[in-house]
């Protein structure tokens, strides 16, 4: 393989694993809101961000502990927000290195000439 499409093959690698970043800070704390609220179900107990409540699982009271993972998705106000800027610049950057890619090849061409 060529150089170009080494550098190419690690452009993406790069960009792929970002946007998985970038995924995961907006959703991550979505995901013990959901685990939290499916352990409540599926245990029979009530879950609010009210206060904590009685959740007996296996014989320990996990009512605090949910209680806690389903309040974290509060902090979804600031991680959605952020995920969305940053998506804004995941995009922004490839397509200004393209066109700056593009820019210096025709003034390299037109140089040739």
């Amino acid at each position: 393989m060529s150089s170009t499409v080494v550098s190419e093959l690690r452009s993406l690698r790069f960009m792929v694993a970002t946007l998985i970043g970038i995924l995961l800070i907006g959703l991550a704390p979505m995901i013990p809101v959901g685990m939290a609220s499916f352990i409540a179900k599926w245990n029979g107990c009530s879950l609010s961000e009210g206060s904590p409540s009685t959740c007996l699982v296996w014989g320990f009271d996990l009512g605090r502990v949910l209680y806690e993972m389903g309040v974290l998705g509060w902090f979804g106000l600031v991680s959605i927000p952020l995920a969305m800027v940053l998506f804004v610049a995941w995009i922004i950057t490839p397509a200004a290195l393209l066109w700056r890619r593009k820019y210096i090849s025709s003034r390299e061409a037109d140089a040739s000439q």
